[in-house]
């Protein structure tokens, strides 16, 4: 049976389970922000499906669950696809008739037509269910990106699954801290899939598809690409029309479509390019700093001027701390990248004017941007010119049982990869940072392992292209992917990522690594292909971070406040990190003495979601 309430953006559901459509009903609405415009529910038997909606295509017909013709194969979808049309095209001509304009009819069909390879099909951000009536068997995939989040729990040959934590939770699922996740988040600043926070439920990593039916489940990978050393015959040419069409692609909606502008060259591209293939008439949003040294505003308003966008701008400031709790609540696991404050503030503004916004997420992974590459290529120089490099070598081979993992000499003996994994981390394992009943709770565990065979891949690149794809495949979907979804969903908010877009990607790992660092600039390579059509202020300004001021703000009522929380003699961090270390730390930081802002804040996050864990506030 196929509900149809008064809900895409999120969804939920069960195999195998007898739960009914109570429970369903309840896990969805967990989801209303994701999709707060339908809901809608499929019903069969121990199978259940459930899909909150945010109307982007096919306001009237988009409806979801989707079946095909005879209701074999029905689909339920969180993101887009956007080469739906291409696909819809390729599948009327193979005899395939469709009821609606919604690209997740779409999926249904592929299917039919391609069988489990059809994801390898789909260009865009999706995390999908889709249920094989006559075969019974339950598919769940997510994007290889991982743009869009897919969570599900697995008791014997039960499979219960939702975009959200709190969907799952919602049926009944009894969970367990799993504390090599909180290893990893104490050395990432986050929890990479496949785990989650509970030891009962996983994320789906990105790429991946499981299969489940009554036999079992299995997980395995349906995305193989990995970078060649193949360079594009015309770097500035192809660069152009590829970004261009990923933009063309990420604005066909049935409602407006806005920008996100920072000031940034990423986000400037994208703003000017939607614009351009608009034709006038974007609307384009912004978040300024009170702290000059953070504030990228100006250089936004610069763009703005540039391309003629109707642009909105709101400032961060201390006083925004309210939303701290809410924020962190919401990504339903300890999450400790504090630019999800101003990100959070923008998607709200935003989404009181629109329904989705482009951003320009995935640029500095592709273009080598990040300040970071552009060290560890001179720090590998410096050290092959070392004369002493052997002897160092030899000693940090010989301390390495004594001295700790991000000692000198170790690091200098390590590999340039090992190297980049050691200081990339916002956080790092320090001994004395966590209590030794983790340490002791989860052995020799080592949280670089996952990093590590990511690299083990991809063996024949070059060391700067090898630190991109590690960062395109574990940073940007297990970080920043993360915050943009879940502050974007928070505000019922839909985020589109031109950079990220399938031909974007290949064709940005086909340019040589010596085209996107040259003679000590980053993003060469790009900059190359749109100078003089951007403004000169933005093309060669020095990088800027989307953050906020959090070392200042923790040396005033911020301060005060985490040293209530973090010391207080019920916080349950204590039970992972050491309380008088979390004193030493809060007072030199106070103090000016170190900066210590991103440990503190991981541990605000930390207890501020243990809190809603064990009250269920």
């Amino acid at each position: 049976m196929r509900y149809n309430l008064p809900g895409m953006c999120g969804i939920a559901g069960f195999f195998n389970v007898a739960l009914g459509v109570l429970p369903l009903h309840r896990a969805a609405d967990t989801m209303r922000r994701r999709g707060p415009d339908e809901e809608g529910y499929f019903l069969d038997d121990d199978v259940g499906l459930a899909a909150r909606r945010l109307s982007i295509i096919d306001l009237a017909g988009g409806s979801q669950p989707i079946a095909n013709e005879d209701g074999s194969v029905v689909v339920v979808q969180n993101g887009e696809i956007y080469n739906y049309l291409e696909l819809k095209s390729e599948l009327e001509q193979a005899g395939h008739r469709f009821r609606t304009r919604s690209d997740t009819e779409v999926i249904a069909h592929a299917y039919e037509e391609f069988g489990d390879g059809f994801p390898a099909r789909l260009n865009g951000m999706f995390a999908i269910a889709l249920l094989d009536r006559r075969r019974k068997r339950l598919l769940l995939v997510r994007d290889p990106i991982g743009k869009k989040p897919l969570h599900y729990c697995v008791r014997g040959g039960e499979v219960l699954f939702g975009s959200e934590i709190k969907a799952i939770l919602s049926l009944g699922v009894s969970v367990h801290v799993d504390h090599e996740a909180v290893r990893d988040f104490f050395y990432w600043g986050f929890v990479p899939s496949p785990k989650t926070i509970y030891k009962e439920i996983r994320k789906l990593p990105p790429g991946h598809v499981m299969i489940a039916d009554y036999g079992g489940q299995r997980v395995r990978s349906h995305d193989d690409w990995a970078p060649g050393e193949i360079a594009l015959d015309s770097v500035e040419r192809e660069m152009r029309e590829t970004l261009r069409e990923a933009v063309r692609r990420r604005l066909i909606a049935d409602v407006e479509v806005a920008s996100f502008l920072s000031g940034g060259i990423d986000s400037t591209i994208v703003t000017g390019l939607a614009q351009d293939v608009r034709g006038g008439g974007l609307k384009s949003f912004s978040i300024a700093f009170d702290e000059e040294s953070f504030n990228e505003a100006p250089f936004a308003r610069i763009a703005a001027g540039r391309f003629g966008t109707e642009h909105r701008e709101l400032t961060c400031s201390y006083h925004s701390e309210a939303n701290f709790d809410e924020l962190q609540r919401y990504f339903d696991e300890p999450f400790a990248d504090y630019s999800a404050i101003p990100t959070a503030l923008l998607a709200q503004h935003t989404a009181a004017h629109v329904k989705v916004c482009l951003s320009g997420d995935g640029g500095d992974e592709l273009f080598a941007g990040y300040p970071r590459y552009g060290l560890h290529l001179r720090y590998n120089r410096y050290l092959r010119l070392l004369p002493a490099k052997r002897i160092l070598e030899r000693a940090g081979r010989a301390l390495s049982i004594s001295v700790r993992d991000h000692d000198l000499f170790q690091w200098l003996a390590a590999t340039p990869e090992e190297r980049y994994l050691e200081t990339s981390p916002y956080l790092r394992d320090d001994v004395r940072f966590l209590t030794g009943e983790l340490r002791r709770s989860t052995g020799a565990y080592d949280p670089r392992d996952q990093a590590r065979a990511i690299l083990a891949r991809v063996p024949h690149l070059d060391l700067l292209a090898k630190m991109r794809y590690l960062d395109l495949k574990f940073y940007l979907p297990e970080d920043l992917m993360v915050k943009v979804d879940r502050m974007s969903m928070m505000h019922s908010l839909e985020v589109r990522c031109p950079f990220l877009d399938r031909d974007v990607v290949h064709a940005a790992f086909r340019i040589p690594s010596n085209q996107h660092i040259r003679n000590g600039a980053h993003k060469a390579a790009l900059k190359d292909a749109f100078r003089g059509w951007l403004p000169r202020e933005i093309i060669d300004r020095p990088k800027m971070g989307f953050m906020p001021p959090l070392a200042t703000w923790l040396r005033g009522p911020l301060g005060e406040r985490a040293e209530r929380m973090l010391l207080s003699p019920t916080a349950r961090v204590h039970e992972f990190v050491r309380k008088e270390e979390l004193a030493r730390l809060l007072r030199e930081h106070r103090s000016g003495g170190r900066d210590h802002h991103f440990k503190l804040w991981a541990a605000m996050a930390f207890e501020l979601w243990a809190e809603s864990r064990l009250t269920g506030s």
